[in-house]
């Protein structure tokens, strides 16, 4: 097929095959500019089914216009081929980096960013990929990130799975309800960029298997290993961006695109992470000179800003602990890093305990003594009121002490009578 042509594009060599098409590398004859064309196998050009899902999924990627995303060029049949001309990529995709190696947090937040802003506008024109994985995030050598083969449901092989009806997508990248055959929304995507970006910065999936039965299995029921199990040192708000996009329940996840740009956006502000092309197209065409040379730079930077916090005093103390966080993140050998943050972390775990103070003696108010007196003042009055003075008049005789006392008497004439009335 070197030489072939199809309407107004020759076709060259081939790029990548799949379950449902090929794609080649090729030329868009009236502007002399390189295309990709993605052809139908033979064997599903002849089953309807596939014809209209590669018509109706094609359209549906035209309709979006975005630099985040892979532009539609061209659609259509000639003589027996059904084909889908597209933008070219020139470089590889996310899932090559991966296996070159884990990918360094800057780069890979920026990947997921831009990966974020494609799918943001996607959703918003009503477009859910439903197969978001490495192979089909594309970088070109200037940095560009693109999103390829939007919506396009794969045939059943080894790499990718489609029972009709149920279940469309990679195992390895569903969400848990796309797994399940469940209606699936937009927030499927989200969970699927989650395990993307748990993939660039470990080199691992989080849900591994060696089967598809496997793979579903640890999906719908096990939790992937935290991220600070393999970087020790990643910021813990990156972490939990990552864990909340791949909640198993869609109502837990993030709800849109936009929100998880937003927290982004703010990790990189406090933590003063760079985010740039540029950046980009140096680690996709340089690799080994950006981990040495430009990594060192970012690593200083990272470390001078830390000092600087640390002669802010403990006002900064969580900025400088981020900052050298971030040097171990990128050099976890560095043993002067590592001595900081060991010293930063027992300040603050000083600065966090609370103090004991000794409980001082409360002192008793004279009111405490005044309210009983007070209260007995007032009873008395009560019951004086009610029973009247003459019974206190006999309640005071009863309890006044008996009094003792001799009468000497003489009388006139003497043997006179003498009678003596009782008190």
């Amino acid at each position: 097929m070197a030489t072939e042509e199809i309407r107004n594009f020759r076709i060259g060599e081939l790029i990548a095959t799949g379950g449902m098409a090929a794609i080649y590398k090729g030329i868009q004859i009236s502007l002399n500019r390189p295309v990709a064309i993605k052809i139908l196998h033979p064997h599903l050009a002849r089953d309807n089914n596939f014809i209209l899902r590669f018509e109706r999924e094609a359209k549906a990627a035209a309709s979006l216009q975005h630099e985040n995303i892979i532009s539609i060029i061209d659609f259509g049949k000639e003589k027996d081929k059904y084909f889908l001309a597209m933008e070219f990529v020139d470089g590889p995709s996310s899932k090559e980096l991966i296996e070159s190696g884990p990918i360094p947090i800057e780069i890979t937040l920026f990947i997921l960013s831009e990966i974020l802003k494609g799918i943001d506008y996607a959703h918003e024109q009503g477009v859910i990929h439903r197969d978001l994985k490495p192979g089909n995030i594309l970088i070109d050598r200037r940095g560009a990130v693109k999103i390829g083969d939007f919506g396009l449901a794969k045939a059943q092989d080894t790499a990718t799975v489609t029972v009709t009806g149920s279940i469309v997508g990679t195992p390895a990248y569903m969400s848990p309800e796309q797994a399940s055959g469940a209606t699936v929304d937009h927030r499927s995507d989200l969970f699927s960029i989650g395990v993307l970006g748990y993939e660039m910065l470990t080199g691992t999936k989080p849900f591994p298997g060696e089967t598809y039965s496997m793979v579903i299995n640890s999906l719908l029921t096990k939790e992937p290993k935290p991220i600070s199990s393999y970087l020790e040192h990643i910021p813990h708000r990156m972490e939990t961006i990552i864990s909340r996009l791949m909640k198993k329940d869609p109502d837990q996840r993030y709800q849109k695109a936009s929100d998880v740009l937003t927290d982004i956006e703010r990790v990189c502000q406090d933590t003063s992470i760079t985010l740039n092309e540029k950046d980009l197209a140096l680690f996709v065409t340089k690799r080994d000179h950006y981990l040495k040379e430009v990594r060192k730079r970012k690593i200083e930077t990272f470390f001078n800003r830390g000092l600087h916090y640390v002669n802010l005093g403990m006002a900064r103390i969580d900025d400088a602990i981020d900052q050298f966080s971030l040097v171990l993140l990128l050099d976890p050998d560095n043993t002067k890093a590592r001595e900081i943050y060991e010293d930063l972390k027992k300040k603050k775990a000083v600065k966090a305990r609370p103090e004991v103070k000794p409980e001082k003696r409360k002192k008793t108010s004279v009111f405490v003594y005044l309210i009983p007196i007070f209260a007995g003042i007032v009873v008395l009055g009560l019951f004086a009121s009610r029973f009247g003075p003459k019974f206190l008049q006999k309640f005071y005789k009863r309890l006044r002490p008996i009094q003792y006392a001799s009468i000497y008497i003489s009388t006139d004439p003497l043997g006179a009578s003498v009678t003596l009335d009782s008190l």
